[in-house]
């Protein structure tokens, strides 16, 4: 094993607790280790990163692939006002990062499916 590698299960052992190579936990979100080695991201940057990936994808996976990154996306946040702030930075971020699909069927699955967790997320603070 080179002591790149070496450096590596260090480190992911130190973090996680396991020698797991491909990934680490940084809160509850599963970033890669280039990625956290590199730099931290923000849950919103990782889940408008998925986000921006899967509205590329023209087939069905879509759906779960969007479905994914939010449910990540919640998972960081503990509480539900926390959630819905970052579910909307997202979705902002995705429309203005790309404007030109803000009226397609894959901005309008995003859209919808942010709303329907911001609701849930209403109604579980009441």
């Amino acid at each position: 094993m080179n002591d790149e590698a070496t450096s590596r299960h260090r480190l992911c052992y130190c973090i996680t607790g396991t020698t797991e190579v491909g990934a680490l936990l940084v809160g509850s979100v599963r970033v890669p280790l280039r990625t956290a080695m590199s730099h931290h991201m923000e849950p919103t940057d990782i889940c408008l990163r998925k986000v921006t990936e899967a509205a590329q994808v023209t087939d069905s996976t879509i759906i779960a692939k969007v479905a994914d990154a939010l449910d990540e996306l919640e998972a960081a946040y503990t509480h539900p006002s926390d959630r819905i702030i970052a579910l909307e930075r997202v979705f902002s971020e995705f429309g203005r990062r790309r404007p030109s699909v803000h009226r397609t069927p894959t901005a309008r699955l995003i859209r919808v499916s942010i709303e329907r967790r911001q609701i849930r997320c209403t109604r579980s603070r009441a």
